[in-house]
């Protein structure tokens, strides 16, 4: 397995949402999500929306990504433990800082 990428808690906000997926290396191409590492994979993790008037592009972006196979989401306790490291995986984890941190 390749690396997972976990972006938590974007609280209805689109353009932050739009800008992790760009900053990880994220691109609609095709009618599909896609990386130019093909076994990268997505963990969506926490509040997807909120009181926010984006919150229906946040729902439309989620429905693609996990449309697209490359996506996962749910909360913190039912997520993490597929996101454990092993040997073989990679885990980058987007911060509400908006700068991932790789864990190996």
């Amino acid at each position: 397995m390749g690396m997972i990428d976990i972006i938590p808690d974007f609280h209805g906000q689109s353009a932050k949402l739009h800008a992790a997926l760009d900053t990880l290396g994220w691109e609609r191409r095709d009618s599909a999500w896609r990386h130019p590492e093909a076994d990268r994979r997505i963990v969506l993790l926490g509040d997807f929306i909120d009181c926010d008037p984006e919150n229906a592009a946040v729902i439309r972006r989620l429905r693609e990504l996990m449309d697209s196979g490359k996506a996962s989401a749910g909360t913190t306790k039912r997520l993490m433990p597929m996101a454990k490291p092993t040997s073989s995986t990679r885990i980058s984890w987007w911060t509400n800082c908006s700068r991932s941190a790789r864990v190996s």
